[in-house]
């Protein structure tokens, strides 16, 4: 196949993705970042900027030993910022240099850090006005930071800065392997050569998880999932469903006594399996259609969990724990007044292990009358 070309981008493999975001177009790619003709190209790098293994010593054979004569003076580089020299022998005009973190577990900031090699990167490609900038996978190597989680990280922050910038036009986000282009096609809602509308399929996908880390999901990613619970469809409109999203370890040990308790179970029994963050729906009894409308916010909530790349599951017995005086005066405390019914839980966490598959549908359960 011919090469992609426009001017001031080159690129040895086809285009799998483009979208936008603002002004500014993304573009997801399979290739050897080496080999692109845009302003800027991104190295990961390790602290002392002086060369490494995977993309780092690839750009730095590349580029040449003025590449590795530039990078002493720098100083070395700090985790999540980044450093910027020419490119020497590369076809693009600059190497920004930015420090990954190494993967602990999530308990050590490195979100935070790898989220700040992409902005930091941007903000520096923008202030040596680049139009267009390409990255590798970060951290996502040796330093083993999980893959679908340092895609998520790397939209949300080109998405958050590029309004900010004046001159990057164009982001290439460089896939050295066909498992990282998977990730991001699956990110980005955008399959190649599928049909299937991907509400649908994530509705296919979604399985319930019985088996979580301990981790804590990013609060950003519990508002997004509350929010999309709360568009579910309601009766006459009245939204009549409130959530509690529990991520207090105290609260939610009591929340899972209670719950057990209730189940018939021992007291080591975790009826929500391990997941960190607990999301109650309750319905409002003034309105006539609470439990269905509550029991909709559910569902949209464990979808939306699902499009994050996190396990959920739904537990049951939220009726009977809100009947008892402990919850009722949760609700007071929270400044909730009125009659309210629990509907259900939603356990959210990242899965630990692998996601079950969907068993085959019984036969027999639909009858069209035409």
């Amino acid at each position: 196949m011919a090469p992609f070309k426009q001017p001031g981008f080159y690129c040895s493999q086809n285009i799998l993705k483009d979208f936008f975001y603002n002004k500014s177009m993304i573009q997801i790619i399979q290739a050897d970042i080496t080999t692109l003709r845009v302003d800027a190209i991104v190295n990961a790098a390790n602290q002392t900027l002086l060369g490494g293994g995977g993309v780092d010593g690839a750009i730095h054979r590349a580029a040449g030993p003025q590449l590795l004569e530039a990078c002493r003076n720098l100083g070395g580089c700090k985790t999540g910022e980044a450093k910027i020299t020419s490119a020497y022998r590369l076809p693009c005009k600059y190497v920004i240099h930015t420090v990954g973190p190494v993967w602990y577990g999530g308990q050590s900031g490195e979100e935070d850090a790898l989220k700040n090699c992409y902005m930091h990167a941007l903000q520096l490609a923008d202030d040596y006005r680049c139009a267009s900038v390409a990255f590798p996978c970060i951290s996502t190597g040796v330093y083993r930071f999980p893959k679908q989680r340092a895609a998520q990280i790397a939209l949300r922050a080109i998405r958050e800065v590029t309004p900010t910038l004046q001159n990057v036009q164009n982001v290439t986000l460089v896939c050295f392997s066909q498992e990282d282009e998977q990730i991001y096609n699956d990110l980005l809602n955008k399959k190649k050569g599928e049909g299937m509308n991907e509400i649908i399929k994530a509705m296919e996908q979604r399985r319930s998880i019985r088996q979580f880390k301990a981790e804590l999901p990013r609060k950003e990613d519990l508002a997004q999932i509350i929010e999309a619970g709360l568009y579910a469809a309601n009766g006459r409109g009245q939204q009549a469903a409130l959530v509690i999203a529990v991520t207090n370890k105290e609260l939610r040990e009591k929340l899972v006594k209670a719950n057990a308790e209730i189940g018939g179970w021992p007291d080591d029994f975790d009826p929500f399996y391990g997941a960190p963050a607990i999301l109650i729906v309750l319905g409002n009894k003034a309105c006539r259609t609470h439990l269905y409308d509550g029991s909709l916010v559910l569902g949209n909530m464990m979808l939306a969990a699902h499009s994050l790349g996190l396990g959920s599951i739904w537990i049951h017995r939220a009726k009977e724990e809100f009947e008892q005086e402990t919850w009722k005066k949760l609700l007071a405390d929270l400044g909730v007044t009125g009659e309210w019914e629990g509907i259900g839980h939603c356990a959210v966490g990242y899965i630990d292990g692998t996601a079950p598959q969907a068993a085959p549908r019984k036969d027999g359960r639909v009858f069209w009358v035409e």
